[in-house]
């Protein structure tokens, strides 16, 4: 048998190579071709998925009263409010909470929509306030 310095090691598993059965290549070959997510899209992710979620996230509260969801949204916007960072060092300060109550409070208000479509625009446009604009300042 000739010795692993005659043989090039190949990628392939159906012949007996003189390597080890861990080897991988080397350090020059290790990795180099690696390909990751060759078919993802984020652009995928949010353009075809999540306006078909907007339909469950509309009829969420459709059984709960006007009034409640009225006062519920309030109460988030008002955490929201209280706990956003405005650039002052105190220990309220939450980004998290903030951004959560007033995304929770625009989804409380989507059940008295009338469309999937004016619900998606408004999650998108509370989305984008909420999460993006502490960023931009």
């Amino acid at each position: 048998m000739t010795s692993s310095n005659d043989v090039k090691w190949r990628k392939i598993l159906y012949r007996r190579q003189p390597y080890p059965d861990n080897y991988s290549g080397g350090d020059e070959q290790f990795l180099s071709e690696l390909k990751k997510n060759c078919k993802f899209s984020a652009r995928f992710l949010c353009l075809e998925t999540i306006p078909y979620s907007v339909g469950a996230d509309r009829t969420l509260t459709d059984t709960i009263s006007t009034d409640t969801i009225f006062a519920l949204s309030f109460i988030t916007a008002l955490i929201s409010c209280v706990f956003h960072d405005y650039g002052i060092n105190a220990p309220i300060v939450s980004y998290q909470l903030s951004v959560s109550s007033g995304l929770s409070s625009a989804v409380f208000l989507l059940s008295r929509l009338d469309s999937n479509d004016v619900a998606f625009v408004m999650l998108s446009i509370a989305f984008a306030l909420h999460a993006f604009t502490p960023f931009i300042r």
